[in-house]
């Protein structure tokens, strides 16, 4: 699922990245590390998604 979070980034869909990255949370929760990866990874899809929308909204 976190690969997919991957692909989907690479590919322009952010929202299918958060989604995919999401349920890779909520499916190894209790693995700290790979939870800790998760969050800060949605973190970054996050902010990226809120720039593209900035870079659009100047064109």
């Amino acid at each position: 699922m976190y690969n997919l979070a991957l692909a989907c980034e690479m590919n322009g869909d952010m929202d299918a990245a958060i989604d995919w990255a999401v349920k890779s949370f909520y499916a190894r929760h209790k693995d700290i590390y790979h939870s800790g990866a998760c969050q800060k990874y949605i973190f970054i899809l996050a902010q990226r998604k809120l720039d593209i929308k900035k870079i659009e909204n100047k064109l």
